[in-house]
């Protein structure tokens, strides 16, 4: 089924840009370790992991319930 392959796909590109996120956030922290800094994560990146890590569950739910859609449409005699 090809939206269940896009939207995994799409939540495999979300948890590497996560990843790359987190690397890049990582070396600015080495340079950038200032009152701004710790404001800026606090306030601007505070709930940004939990917000994709739900974001990336609820598209896995998604394309399990399409998966399921998809079986009961092509087996006449699923309930």
């Amino acid at each position: 089924m090809r939206i269940r392959h896009d939207l995994l796909g799409c939540a495999n590109r979300l948890r590497q840009t996560v990843t790359d996120y987190r690397e890049m956030l990582a070396e600015v922290n080495d340079h950038w370790n200032d009152v701004r800094a710790q404001q800026f994560q606090r306030e601007d990146l505070h709930d940004v992991d939990a917000t994709i890590e739900l974001l990336i569950s609820q598209l896995h739910q998604v394309c399990e319930t399409l998966n399921d859609f998809n079986k009961q449409l092509q087996d006449p005699d699923a309930s």
